[in-house]
This record gives structure tokens, C-alpha cells and sequence, in this order.
């Protein structure tokens, strides 16, 4: 007859505990160290935090500071606390000066629009028309010298004004008219620089009442 040794429950328990460490391994773990901010760190927060006092929040450098307990100097919590303060100030002022800026731009560029409406009408009044690219002309009434005119015949003067181009060698021809009929052509030339002023003269014998610009020709 077979007899079997009893075991304690002890035994039994060590041996299960035994048997488990054999099979399993024990993991390890090891803990990070978060490092703090460096020296240099540090220095530029505070010389941001000195730069944003030096010029009232008036810079970009209050927006590059770093809050963080850690990252600012021994006795600046209050410094930083400013520029809290000073950086909203000076971006309500900014929008400020901004939004008056804008207003003194509309007023000007308003009185500047009013201002060439006038001189245009005024220009249009005195019957000036262009010819060219920056050169104008009208016909002339009291305005032009009649040093050109010869004898007595019919004559018309043309006022030429290179205002805004510089003309160089002009030719310019007309038909003389009475009653509406071609009578005679008549031409004449003159030379402008770039803001002056001159006269074409065209006089003839014919029994004309009135002219009519057919060809205009600027060198430039």
C-alpha cells in the first residue's frame, strides 16, 4: 500500500510563489527626471522682461516671455506681473493710434479728391482738351500773343501746353473754314519742353470764319 507525504498549506503556498517568479519575469522601471530651465534660459527671459518694461509694452518682447515659475528670476514676479499690464496698454494704444491714422488718411485723401475735382473743373473751364499724353491745348480767345500774326487776314491761335510730357518738335495743320466749307489748310510748328507753354499761329488771307485741327504731331 502506497502512502503519499502530506504537505502543509504553507509549503504549498511558498511553492506556487516560487513557481510564479520562475515563469514571470519581474519588470523594472525607472523614473525620468524633468531638468529645469538652463542659465541661459533664464537670461533671456529676463532680458525680455526688461525690454518689455524699457519700452512700456511698446515691443514683441512681452509676448516672448515665459510665465513659468521656474524660468524667472528671484524677485521678478512683480516685474513680470507689470508687463501684464503694460503689453495691453500698449496694444490699446497702438489700435488707437492706428484707427487715427486711418481717419487722418480718409480726411486727406477726401480734401486731396476735392481738391483735384476743383482744379479739373477749372482746367475744363478754361477750354483746355489733350492732345497727347500729358500735352494739352485750347484755342485761344484774350489768353495768346498775336506776335506771329501777320497782315490782317483771318487768323486762329492754338494755346499748347506740354504740362505733364516733355513735347519736343511739334507740327500741327488746320482747315480753315467759312460757312462750314473748306477754304485753305494752313500749318505751323513750335517746340516745347516738359512744362512750357506756346503758341501755333495760323493766319492766311482767307475769308475764313473758323479753323478745324486736322493733324497734331509731337516728337517727344
Amino acid at each position: 500500500m502506497n502512502r503519499t507525504t502530506p504537505f502543509s498549506k504553507a509549503a504549498i503556498r511558498n511553492a506556487c510563489i516560487a513557481a510564479a517568479f520562475a515563469v514571470t519575469p519581474i519588470g523594472l522601471y525607472t523614473v525620468g527626471v524633468i531638468a529645469g530651465p538652463s542659465e541661459e534660459q533664464i537670461a533671456e527671459n529676463k532680458a525680455n522682461i526688461d525690454r518689455c518694461v524699457e519700452l512700456k509694452g511698446d515691443t514683441n518682447a512681452c509676448d516672448r516671455i515665459n510665465r513659468s515659475k521656474a524660468y524667472i528670476p528671484n524677485g521678478y514676479q512683480p516685474t513680470v506681473d507689470l508687463t501684464v499690464s503694460l503689453r495691453k496698454e500698449a496694444k490699446v494704444k497702438a489700435e488707437a493710434d492706428k484707427k487715427a491714422a486711418e481717419q487722418r488718411q480718409a480726411i486727406a485723401r477726401a480734401a486731396k479728391g476735392k481738391a483735384l475735382a476743383a482744379a479739373e473743373a477749372k482746367f475744363k473751364a478754361e477750354g483746355w482738351f489733350e492732345l497727347k499724353p500729358g500735352i494739352y491745348a485750347r484755342w485761344c480767345t484774350e489768353t495768346c500773343s498775336l506776335a506771329k500774326v501777320i497782315g490782317s487776314g483771318s487768323y486762329s491761335l492754338m494755346e499748347v501746353w506740354a504740362k505733364d510730357a516733355h513735347a519736343g518738335d511739334i507740327y500741327a495743320r488746320v482747315v480753315v473754314l467759312r460757312d462750314g466749307e473748306i477754304v485753305g489748310y494752313i500749318k505751323d510748328t513750335i517746340h516745347l519742353s516738359r512744362g512750357q507753354r506756346g503758341v501755333l499761329t495760323f493766319d492766311s488771307y482767307f475769308d475764313a470764319d473758323s479753323a478745324k485741327l486736322t493733324e497734331f504731331i509731337a516728337s517727344y
